[in-house]
């Protein structure tokens, strides 16, 4: 089987770019969406540790119209798509999988009544499995707010007037004390070179700074470091055709050079604020790795993997297992 490698733009939904708020009212624009109360996003609590829920208002503003608005229904729903395409040989694939569908009547009547300018809140749960949304070129997990006016008339039954937004969801994980603990690896059976590696946690999110120290050894004066990469590394797979790989790119990558008298080295990974979370969803999975590259001339790489949890920080209230407050050393 072919493997396609494409380039990921880590990238995850602008929560103001689908910003119902920011939509301007106008004719051809009287049915909006607004968040709830004073809150910047339809999501609230912290899904994958609390109970979650996508909430807010749906307006229609008959008033801007030429003609009385006439409906017996009207109909919203919370959607949850997973997508992704890739290529094999000269065959396109995609696919698509719809892993939440959920449906409100908001208004419904026995026969057809005018609608008068009018607010209607809505609140979804979402489930305990339910995953952050993302997008890249490859792939999506996206949510989606759609609501249907069914008017008078035959045509307007079978095509609903239809509105509809893209909902940014995160995910949260909770973490657990091992994830705040440092995590060691070594190698010292090699002739040629030993190394340790320490990293100071395996849970992280956006816009932390992560400290990691790398020790090597020379056992050969003819083997010498030329350079250290290192960074935080994405890898995002399709639960297809025994789990078809769709992409990988470094979040964030430093490299040094010229190291050939340094034994110890203190690796600083600063997590962007756009990397994608890990998800392990039905269809879409995606993971990450801390990974370093030692070149050597001389002798073959040094190379080093550890795979971290990626997740959206969540408050300091929240950092308890029983009574025990979880604190990063």
């Amino acid at each position: 089987m072919l493997r396609t490698v494409r380039k990921i733009y880590l990238r995850n939904i602008d929560v103001n770019a689908s910003s119902p708020s920011q939509t301007p009212i106008n004719p051809k624009n009287f049915i909006y969406f607004t968040f709830s109360g004073t809150t910047q996003t339809f999501q609230s609590g912290y899904l994958g540790i609390t109970d979650s829920t996508i909430q807010g208002s749906l307006h229609i503003k008959s008033s801007l119209l030429e003609h009385p608005l006439l409906t017996k229904k009207i109909l919203l729903t919370l959607t949850c798509t997973h997508a992704a395409h890739w290529s094999v040989g000269e065959t396109h694939v995609r696919k698509c999988l719809k892993t939440l569908d959920l449906a409100q009547t908001l208004f419904t009547s026995n026969a057809h009544q005018v609608l008068n300018d009018c607010e209607f809140p809505f609140v979804f749960q979402l489930p305990s499995t339910a995953v952050g949304s993302f997008k890249t070129d490859a792939c999506k997990i996206s949510y989606q707010l759609e609501a249907k006016i069914y008017r008078k008339g035959i045509w307007y039954q079978i095509f609903p007037l239809k509105k509809s937004t893209y909902v940014p969801v995160f995910w949260h994980a909770f973490p657990t004390v091992g994830m705040y603990q440092p995590i060691t690896q070594s190698n010292i059976l090699n002739s040629k070179y030993q190394w340790s590696f320490y990293l100071s946690q395996t849970h992280i999110t956006p816009n932390e700074e992560i400290n990691a120290r790398l020790n090597i050894t020379i056992l050969k004066p003819h083997v010498l470091i030329k350079s250290i990469e290192y960074g935080l590394k994405t890898y995002v797979h399709a639960k297809v055709h025994a789990n078809k790989f769709l992409g990988k790119l470094y979040a964030t990558k430093t490299k040094i050079e010229s190291l050939n008298f340094i034994n110890e080295h203190n690796l600083l990974i600063r997590v962007p604020e756009n990397v994608i979370s890990t998800t392990n969803g039905p269809f879409i999975r995606v993971e990450h790795k801390i990974k370093v590259k030692v070149v050597l001339s001389g002798t073959s790489n040094i190379r080093i993997e550890q795979p971290v949890i990626v997740s959206n920080a969540i408050p300091a209230e929240l950092l308890h297992t029983g009574n025990l407050l979880l604190t990063k050393n």
